[in-house]
């Protein structure tokens, strides 16, 4: 199938292209890589005259879901930042609890409306505690039927897109009302996430050489995690192979030369890119007009409540405004998002604990939304 080819040889190079030669787009600069590819996944499934493999999409889905995950949580300095970063643990963990309650709240009030119910809080949970990723994840794991989690997806998409923008724009003034104002700090920001954008390579071999040995190793962790699915289940399971691999990356993790090889994360975020690329792709926003009403009123209960129970729980324990937002952002978001929300309120100093809360994230997400989803099911 000519389409599917082609459609595949897209999803791979774009975001090679991307990550190669974005810095020339003055519109990459400000929104970033992960928000460009979504956006293309978006335009891709949402032209009537471009015809999209869903099949294709859902594969790569699948396959870039653990990969990613590996290869974002292997930088993660988890010990330092547990150590150093004292109130953006304070905040993450008030982001925790508040994705928690407002899912359990949710099933509770729309339980009788969707047999999904359960699933969907905790998909909720791990999005808005790691990332996309972690959604897919757990909508794997659990067997989610494909329309319920498009649907939920597209909608979070919605929403998300609105929050992000206000997160850019007006939201360090409107909650400098609130809260206190950030007290520079560098000792807390001593340490730097190898993201390899420092050597920037030149050649097929430096390519290699630099991300190779990241892959190679995520690869592995996602072929062990499979061995231990059939060793388990007699079969591949999705549940299994996720947990695996985010055991097996956060275990890697505290291995020094692991942690710093410099390829890791600019490897991780290519398969998010690709990732965001392929779930944007199902996003049929025609569908979303159909959507349920279940879905998105249960979507918007989570979201809006998460985010103002957050921000309550902070003003009580006086968190800074600037690490308010990048903890929200880095939980309902990902670390991909981090540096141009850091960018746009001006503290740049911030990025380092964004960045390790999302990698956290990454971490945990998959582990909490799948316990909670069972634990209501």
């Amino acid at each position: 199938m000519i389409s599917s080819a082609v459609q595949a040889f897209f999803y791979i190079f774009f975001p090679a292209v991307i990550l190669r030669y974005g810095d020339r787009l003055t519109l990459l600069k400000w929104a970033g890589p992960i928000v460009l590819s979504y956006a293309v996944g978006l335009l891709i499934g949402n032209l009537p005259f471009v015809p999209v493999d869903t099949a294709l999409s859902n594969l790569m889905v699948s396959a870039t879901v653990p990969l990613a995950i590996m290869l974002l949580v292997l930088p993660a300095d988890i010990v330092h930042w547990l150590n150093h970063a004292g109130s953006a643990i304070l905040s993450y963990l008030c982001c925790i609890v508040a994705v928690t309650f407002s899912a359990v709240a949710g099933f509770y009030l729309f339980r009788n409306y969707t047999p999904e119910a359960a699933d969907m809080a905790g998909m909720m949970i791990g999005i808005y505690t790691g990332g996309t990723p972690n959604m897919s994840a757990i909508g794997l794991s659990l067997g989610v039927a494909e329309e319920t989690f498009i649907l939920l997806n597209s909608t979070e998409i919605m929403l998300g897109g609105i929050y992000l923008l206000f997160l850019m724009s007006v939201a360090k003034p409107l909650l400098l009302k609130l809260l206190p104002p950030y007290q520079n700090s560098n000792k807390n920001e001593s340490r730097d996430i190898a993201t390899g954008e420092e050597t920037m390579p030149q050649s097929i071999g430096q390519y290699l050489q630099l991300y190779g040995i990241p892959v190679l190793i995520a690869a592995a962790g996602l072929v062990v995690s499979l061995g231990i699915s059939w060793l388990v289940a007699g079969t591949v399971r999705e549940v299994i192979v996720i947990l695996s691999v985010t055991t097996i990356g956060i275990a890697l993790s505290f291995l020094q030369p692991v942690r710093k090889l410099k390829g890791s994360y600019p490897a991780g975020e290519y398969f998010l890119m690709i990732f965001c690329i392929a779930i944007g792709s199902l996003a049929d926003f025609r569908m979303l007009m159909d959507a349920s009403l279940v879905i998105l009123l249960f979507v918007t209960f989570i979201t809006v409540a998460s985010i103002l129970i957050h921000y309550f729980l902070a003003m009580i324990l006086k968190i800074d405004v600037d690490t308010l937002i990048i903890t929200s952002a880095a939980g309902i978001f990902s670390p991909a998002f981090v540096p141009a929300i850091a960018k746009a309120i001006d503290n740049e100093e911030i990025v380092i604990s964004g960045l390790t809360t999302g990698l956290v994230g990454y971490a945990i997400g998959s582990y909490l939304g799948i316990m909670i989803a069972y634990l209501l099911g």
